[in-house]
């Protein structure tokens, strides 16, 4: 991939357990479906050579998971980092946690939460595009540093 070019992978958990009422909404871990989903989205993006250079991970339990099969299913040596500041972020706290990505990674995957997925996406769309547990969007702008990578998106 070119220097000046970076991709944004932004991905919804993989669908959650709400079998224990007793557990917090942060400790949630993944239903059977979403065990399924997490690694079939790796070998996605594998397939179309979509491999991040980076993993940032929500802390929840849920995101963690899903980040973690991704990583395995791609096979890969990828640093994956939890993050506490992506469990449930608004567009701007994840336009800001990218925006502080060093510029050597060209191809960032997020592993977080709707609705500040679903938010931030449409920005980029400029439309409403659902945004299902394990979806994945890929966003791409020509640009050196993160902090530029949303400098042309409305706030």
């Amino acid at each position: 991939m070119e220097g000046s070019s970076k991709q944004l992978l932004l991905m919804r958990h993989a669908k959650s357990s709400w079998n224990n009422a007793n557990i917090s909404d942060h400790d949630r871990p993944l239903a059977p479906r979403g065990l399924r989903a997490a690694p079939e989205m790796g070998e996605w993006l594998l397939a179309n050579n979509l491999v991040p250079d980076l993993i940032l991970s929500s802390t929840a339990c849920r995101a963690s998971e899903t980040a973690r099969l991704v990583a395995e299913a791609i096979d890969s040596d990828i640093p994956l980092e939890s993050y506490g500041g992506l469990y449930h972020a608004s567009p701007e706290s994840l336009i800001t946690i990218c925006s502080q990505v060093t510029a050597e990674i060209h191809r960032l995957l997020i592993v977080a939460h709707n609705p500040g997925l679903f938010e931030l996406v449409n920005r980029f769309t400029d439309r409403e595009t659902p945004f299902p547990t394990a979806a994945i969007a890929c966003l791409e702008a020509t640009c050196v540093n993160w902090s530029e990578f949303f400098t042309w998106i409305e706030l």
